[in-house]
């Protein structure tokens, strides 16, 4: 991201420590929905897995756009933990992102499920990147590809609007 020129905020457990009781509440009881969505269990709030999964839902609640790397299990989901950032995602109704490390494509969510993309996606303005710790070198260079795709869609937005300026003036 620095090569590009984007912005990283990257959140920790920590960072989980460090909320407000008001905000724990607020993130758990999204964390609770996601859980019944998903049709998993739920991991204790203080446990080590249960705060990296809450820290998922800290990215997913503040972006503006999900941008996952992971697999697309037999149920239609993200296997992991990714998958409860990217159910997040699908319930706030912003975009979701998916690099199937599996199948070397990106999709994205129709609101059912995921569907391949002819396109590399770019990022917004605050979008979240989460992803498996199982990352292979095809999720490395999906991350690469969104982060210069991004760098140039952004260029050629940006040449566009000043060719325009220089027309009408």
């Amino acid at each position: 991201s620095k090569k590009y020129g984007i912005n990283v905020k990257h959140y920790t457990v920590d960072d989980w420590d460090k909320l407000s009781p008001e905000w724990k509440n607020k993130l758990n009881n999204e964390y609770l929905q996601v859980v019944r969505f998903l049709g998993r269990k739920a991991l204790s709030m203080d446990s080590y897995s249960g705060k990296l999964i809450r820290r998922d839902m800290m990215q997913a609640d503040k972006a503006d756009s999900i941008f996952a790397i992971g697999t697309v299990t037999n149920k239609g989901f993200i296997s992991g933990g990714t998958a409860y950032a990217a159910a997040r995602g699908f319930m706030r109704n912003i975009p979701v992102y998916l690099f199937d490390q599996e199948d070397n494509v990106w999709k994205s969510w129709n609101g059912h499920k995921f569907v391949k993309l002819d396109t590399i996606p770019t990022l917004t303005k605050n979008s979240a990147v989460i992803g498996t710790r199982e990352l292979l070198d095809n999720g490395k260079k999906a991350i690469q590809d969104v982060l210069k795709y991004t760098v140039e869609d952004y260029k050629e937005t940006l040449a566009a609007y000043r060719n325009e300026l220089y027309k009408s003036a």
